[in-house]
């Protein structure tokens, strides 16, 4: 007969979100490319446990453990030391039958919630290790409701179902054969030979055939109160005390399109991290790392213990010329080494003896260690716990410089400046999330990929892998849009968010505070604003406001509101490039300075007019503004019969002191009128280009009669009501 027995049951609720896609590895850079680890690549890279079930509760010893009941007595069912279907070591299922012709080993399972209207599969590995065949396999299903469930063929109700009650002799020693059954959702009418496609029996090279499908003529289906399930395997009715079966890998998985292939599971055991790109190289996931569907797929280290172990150091490149690339999600933890107060390793190795066993978070930055004369590097931008990073680390050829980046930038920091010792510049790797046995350095969060190059990539390289992931882990999709979430420039949130709008964002340049400060995505630039006025209200030229670094209503974000305000990017924010926006123009003046310099502020202090500063006696970038498609004519009306030239340049032609027109010349920005092109020696007020602008020495109100003497005792900056804007490139 056939049997129908159930252990002590356990109700376990569990997660449903499993929405990985079958293959998520990225379009990349692949030149030179040696190692690509994805979580989410569960075809070539990953493949987790069930949703529902899996074996880390599988501990060497007797009886049953956590999830599986024992089918028979306790010293029937062993869990030993064997091998899988790859023939790679670890811990399978062993049944022992005392020959008395009952339950002879096996389990059921704990329940676990399902959804009668879905689809679902369950699979196990059975080998048969023994000459001597005696007994049973089965593989079967109870539903919540009596254990029944419903026969595809028509056959009614069967409260005992099984997909296989096959005798062992079916099974040849010592191979390892995937039996795979469906349980189809309630109301099914009709399936084509009364079974899935999928279901019947496999070995790793392929379809092996059908299995006997027991009493149950083909697959099955809820009912209509089905609400639970759970997995049962049996070695049943033994007469003899010498036959084994052994199992592995048992399986319950949602079939809504996430879940792997039948050719995904005659590929490799689950929870093992695999190079993607073949090869012998396998990473054990160690002390009970767990698996997540978000994001296509990620590992959970717990930050005390877990770690991903390769088995022996694995030396990719002994000198310099190598990168490394890391998608990870940092939870805060206090004390020990963690990603907070000591540094927690991306890579390690056993054999410490390269800078980039020490590739870390530490204080909450990127970090590196120099093993001689040891000391700490660090990149510039803060991490925030709980927040996705893609992280590289790149040993430039030499050895004697690497380059960080996050998320697909370079970061600035001490480590750039750094002249390291090429004698350690080479690579070795053989734990992921933690440092060597003398020294663990565990990581507390998620790792999704690790991805090794025998080469250093490029920042076009780095910047396009860092696209290729950024919807996966929605990387940087909310810089600049908290204190927190800070960017280091406006480039940067314009990187990490394509779609980003203009607006007020918070940026934090290297060695500055956080700030808010009106942001501008222009043809493709960032623009950070750093001063602002209109109506009259602005700066004078003289005004010390230019070069301090005193914020001016700096709360103050509206553009158009006619008041002046001063941004902390004046002070802390280096260009080369400048925008002026007067009124309400679609085409901003934009001017390029001969070299960068670190701020506005400084820019204002430079004396423009010293031949070391600029490229030309006269230096200037200005059009005539009537020429521009669309441009806001309004301003013209302020110019009466005036030359109107609107632009920027670094000098000022003439002074108000009365004297030679060779003093102060600092950057002014605005409209140019009456432009005089002549040598600056010559030229007195009373000769001077009008002009209207700002900057130090930066203009006179707007005149339609000849500039003079006069028209630098006005305060005011602009004329009329236009709001203006100055922007620079970031």
């Amino acid at each position: 007969m056939l049997v129908k027995s159930l252990a002590t049951i356990t109700h376990k609720n569990q997660d449903s979100d499993y929405n990985m896609p079958l293959s998520s590895g990225p379009n990349s850079a692949t030149l030179g490319i040696t190692a690509s680890l994805d979580a989410g690549d569960r075809k070539n890279s990953f493949l987790p446990f069930s949703t529902f079930l899996n074996m880390s509760t599988w501990a060497l010893g007797s009886g049953g453990c956590s999830g599986y009941g024992q089918n028979g007595n306790t010293n029937e069912n062993e869990r030993v030391t064997g091998t899988d279907p790859w023939s790679n070591s670890t811990t399978v299922w062993e049944s022992r039958p005392t020959g008395d012709n009952y339950a002879d080993g096996g389990w059921n399972t704990d329940w676990y919630n399902i959804d009668r209207t879905k689809l679902y599969r369950f699979s196990v590995w059975v080998k048969r290790t023994t000459d001597s065949a005696g007994g049973t396999s089965y593989l079967g299903l109870y539903g919540n409701t009596g254990g029944g469930v419903e026969r595809l063929d028509g056959g009614g109700t069967e409260g005992n179902p099984y997909w296989e009650c096959n005798g062992t002799a079916a099974y040849t020693k010592d191979v390892w054969y995937l039996l795979v059954g469906h349980c189809f959702p309630y109301g099914t009418t009709s399936i084509a030979n009364n079974k899935h496609p999928d279901t019947g029996r496999y070995t790793v090279n392929g379809r092996n055939g059908d299995l006997n499908y027991c009493n149950i003529g083909g697959d099955v289906k809820w009912l209509s109160d089905t609400t639970q399930t759970l997995h049962r395997t049996y070695h049943y009715y033994c007469a003899d005390n010498t036959t084994r079966l052994q199992w592995f890998d048992p399986r319950i998985d949602l079939c809504d399109g996430t879940e792997p292939l039948i050719s995904d599971l005659l590929i490799s055991a689950p929870n093992i991290w695999r190079n993607g790109l073949g090869g012998s190289l396998k990473g054990a996931l160690t002390n009970g790392i767990s698996f997540t569907a978000n994001n296509k797929g990620a590992l959970i280290l717990d930050g005390t213990n877990d770690y991903i172990d390769f088995g022996s150091d694995i030396e990719y490149k002994s000198t310099g010329g190598w990168t490394v690339e890391s998608i990870v999600n940092y939870g805060a933890v206090a004390g020990g080494y963690n990603n907070i107060t000591s540094p927690a390793n991306f890579i390690g190795s056993e054999a410490i003896s390269y800078n980039s066993w020490y590739w870390s978070v530490l204080d909450n930055k990127l970090a590196l260690w120099n093993m001689s004369p040891g000391v700490w590097k660090y990149g510039s931008t803060t991490l925030q716990p709980n927040n996705w990073y893609h992280a590289v680390l790149v040993c430039k050829d030499g050895g004697t410089s690497y380059q960080m980046y996050l998320n697909g930038v370079a970061e600035s920091g001490d480590h750039t400046t750094y002249v390291w010792n090429s004698s350690y510049a080479g690579l070795k790797v053989r734990y992921i999330g933690r440092g060597n046995a003398a020294n663990v350095r565990v990581l507390n969060g998620q790792i999704a990929t690790t991805k090794i190059y025998t080469r250093e990539l490029s920042a076009t390289d780095v910047l396009n892998n860092y696209l290729q992931y950024k919807t996966r882990f929605n990387l940087g999709a909310g810089a600049g849009t908290t204190e927190a979430l800070a960017a280091v420039n406006a480039r940067d949130i314009l990187l990490q968010n394509p779609n980003a709008q203009s607006g007020t964002y918070w940026i934090k340049p290297s060695g500055s505070a956080a700030f808010q400060v009106p942001v501008k995505f222009f043809n493709g630039k960032a623009l950070v604003c750093v001063m602002k006025g209109g109506g009259g209200n602005g700066f004078e030229p003289d005004d010390s406001y230019w070069e301090n670094s005193t914020t001016v209503n700096a709360s103050d974000y509206s553009l158009y509101n006619q008041q002046r305000s001063k941004y902390s990017s004046y002070s802390t924010v280096p260009f080369t490039d400048f925008y002026l926006e007067v009124g309400l123009t679609t085409y901003p003046v934009t001017f390029t300075l001969p070299s960068q310099v670190s701020s506005m502020q400084v820019a204002q202090q430079r004396n423009w007019n010293d031949s070391s500063n600029r490229s030309s006696p006269h230096y200037w970038n200005s059009q005539d503004y009537r020429t521009v498609p669309g441009a806001d004519l309004t301003v013209s009306s302020y110019m009466g019969s005036e030359i109107y030239m609107y632009g920027m340049d670094l000098k000022h032609e003439g002074h108000y002191n009365g004297g030679a027109g060779n003093s102060g010349g600092r950057i002014r920005a605005g409209s140019i009128l009456d432009e005089n092109t002549g040598n600056t020696g010559g030229l007195n007020y009373a000769t001077a280009g009008s002009a209207f602008g700002i900057g130090v020495n930066g203009g006179n109100p707007l005149k339609t009669g000849v500039c003079g003497y006069g028209g630098w005792s006005n305060p005011a900056i602009i004329s009329g009501t236009a709001d203006w804007s100055l922007w620079i490139v970031n």
